[in-house]
């Protein structure tokens, strides 16, 4: 969890390398962002329904027992 990580440690300021500091705290950001975030593209179909924002889960539910029927 980011919370626990030592950022003392992880950006080693001891050093005064600002430079790989920096690089350190992206770095671990970015595994984070990675882990619990991952950018995936959203299908056509996504971002479709996301400009329907009155479509929920429910009527496509009940759309595809319809179809299926």
């Amino acid at each position: 969890m980011i919370h626990k990580v030592n950022w003392d440690e992880t950006c080693q300021v001891h050093l005064n390398n600002p430079n790989f500091s920096c690089k350190n705290f992206y770095d671990t950001i970015e595994f984070f962002l990675d882990e619990y975030a991952p950018y995936r593209k959203l299908t056509n179909k996504e971002s479709e329904l996301l400009d329907k924002p009155w479509i929920t889960e429910n009527i496509l539910k009940k759309c595809n027992e319809r179809d299926l029927l």
